[in-house]
């Protein structure tokens, strides 16, 4: 099995901090002051976080946005469906 296959475990600190392991740090060239967004579904205990630099933070954090709204029409069956070219033609808009 691929090494980013196997979970890595960490645990959340008294007051909400998460460890990074080391591994991932290194893979991912984290250092102190990193930034991150982060998008979480509740409803299957998923958080989720990016990796940001300050010039795509902006950006990333309106994808987030447009995400999470996307998810709270489909809870209220507000979805539509659409042909995968409309699919595609809004995808580039981001």
């Amino acid at each position: 099995m691929a090494s980013a296959a196997v979970p890595e475990l960490t645990r959340m600190s008294s007051k909400g901090q998460v460890v990074i392991p080391g591994r991932v740090r290194s893979k991912l060239g984290l250092k102190a002051g990193s930034f991150f967004a982060v998008l979480t579904r509740p409803e299957s205990d998923v958080v989720v976080l990016k990796k940001v630099n300050s010039k795509s933070l902006q950006v990333d954090l309106k994808l987030f946005r447009e995400v999470a709204e996307a998810w709270r029409e489909i809870r209220k069956g507000k979805a539509r469906k659409a042909s995968m070219e409309r699919f595609l033609e809004e995808l580039d808009t981001w």
